[in-house]
């Protein structure tokens, strides 16, 4: 006889909970409402009822493999950001709130500059930051970035999805170097680039760092190599009153702040994420 919702996320929080997941109980209910096509709620309201032996298979397989640390996100396949449902691969990082901080400074830059209307997003992956540019800026025309090409057609994917893929060009290659090449200029840059140092790989959570992609997490020793290439190239491609936008990480700012004025840079304003954390920089040729 097939199991009850009650009785497999009974079984589904045990096993999550000796797997040193902190949320075992919510991943467990979130999976199986996923796979039932069921809000939370419903399933948390009726654990009574008893659910098929294919979906059963399928979510005991999930369970598994978030027991071995597998984010949720990529055996869902989705993931929401600013409002919008997108596609997630292993072939991509998945999208975080953070990133929102930095998709709100652009928008906010181009209601203060009307006539701008091209923008570069860096290390594209999901195409979170483009394509949430692209629905909320409908003016905005965009290229998008990124050396993976399994990436970028996530990305695609999720430009088609949300009905903006004529507006946004996807160019393979490293940082600003597809831009550069096609003599491009733009009135901004923004990008979540890779911003964690190989010698932080210990403290790095482990779903994030055995599954996550890890040429969208490092960039050398302290993290700051594809920032750098940023503020060398970034003057190739943005008209003269253009802007860098860029995310950082945890406690990172101000070695950017530093590596940007020793660039040329003008440090312009921060953005500080929920627990007060700078996270978004913004920039301009000084």
């Amino acid at each position: 006889m097939s199991k009850t919702i009650g009785g497999l996320l009974k079984q589904a929080t045990a096993h999550l909970s000796t797997r040193g997941l902190e949320n075992p109980r919510t991943d467990a209910e979130y999976l199986l409402a996923f796979l039932m096509n069921r809000s939370r709620a419903f399933i948390i309201a009726h654990p009574e009822q008893r659910v098929d032996s294919q979906l059963e298979a399928r979510y005991t397989d999930w369970i598994a493999k978030r027991g071995r640390h597998v984010p949720v996100q990529y055996l869902t396949g989705e993931q929401e950001f600013y409002g919008r449902s997108f596609r997630v691969t292993e072939a991509v990082l998945i999208p975080r709130p953070e990133t929102e901080f930095a998709v709100e400074a652009v928008l906010d830059l181009l209601q203060q500059h009307p006539d701008f209307s091209h923008a570069v997003d860096i290390g594209t992956g999901s195409g979170c930051i483009a394509v949430t540019l692209a629905c909320e800026a409908p003016r905005l025309s965009l290229s998008a970035t990124d050396l993976s090409p399994e990436a970028l057609e996530v990305a695609r994917e999720n430009a088609r999805t949300h009905n903006c893929l004529d507006r946004i060009t996807f160019l393979p290659g490293r940082t600003l170097e597809p831009v550069i090449a096609a003599g491009n200029l733009v009135d901004l840059v923004v990008s979540n680039p890779p911003y964690i140092g190989y010698a932080e790989r210990d403290v790095v959570a482990r779903e994030v760092l055995e599954y996550e992609p890890a040429g969208a997490l490092f960039a050398g020793e302290d993290g700051t190599e594809i920032i750098g290439e940023l503020f060398s190239q970034a003057p190739s491609v943005l008209q003269a009153e253009g802007f860098l936008v860029l995310e950082v990480g945890y406690q990172q700012a101000l070695k950017v702040k530093q590596l940007g004025q020793a660039s040329g840079w003008k440090h312009l304003e921060s953005r500080f994420d929920l627990a007060g954390i700078e996270r978004c920089l913004i920039f301009r040729r000084a």
